[in-house]
């Protein structure tokens, strides 16, 4: 799997670490995050996950990445990555404690990132149609889970513009 660079305007000085004012803006161990994120993407893409394909209301391809937690119980969550990033790049870190706390995972692509299709980010407003298209497949497919959306950034705007709709 091919991942794109996101932090590229936060490692702009010559080591690839962060300026001193990103880091304090980003948060006390930010520095460890960074140096940890890969080791942790790695480990998330050696588990075993399902890739899914979905078409969204404009017939755009969206792809995620599902991760059935071997302990049965009941809860998925959905991590919504945030702009120009993908569910890998995004969340391997925060998708592997929710594994450990007995959560699914579902890592979606939003539009024009990572897998999945089209040229544009909408900044949240088709980017949530499409994460309520992935909780109903995910509703669907488990109706007996307990379905929680987990947004950061960009994916927290889409997050939160869910939160006016039934879903």
């Amino acid at each position: 799997i091919a991942f794109r660079k996101i932090f590229g305007r936060y490692e702009s000085r010559a080591d690839g670490r962060p300026s001193a004012s990103v880091a304090r803006m980003m948060a006390p161990d930010f520095d460890g995050y960074l140096r940890d994120r890969e080791a942790n993407r790695k480990r998330l893409e050696a588990l075993p996950f399902e890739k899914i394909v979905l078409e969204s209301a404009d017939h755009i391809p969206l792809t995620a990445h599902f991760y059935r937690n071997p302990v049965p119980g009941c809860r998925t969550a959905i991590l919504v990555h945030g702009y120009r990033s993908c569910g890998f790049e995004g969340y391997a870190t925060v998708g592997l404690a929710y594994i450990r706390q007995g959560y699914n995972i579902l890592l979606p692509d939003n539009r024009a990132c990572g897998e999945s299709g089209g040229k544009w980010s909408t900044f949240g407003i088709l980017e949530s149609k499409d994460t309520a298209l992935w909780a109903e497949y995910l509703a669907r497919r488990f109706p007996q889970d307990r379905i929680i959306l987990h947004g950061c950034s960009l994916g927290g705007a889409t997050v939160c513009f869910l939160s006016s709709q039934k879903l």
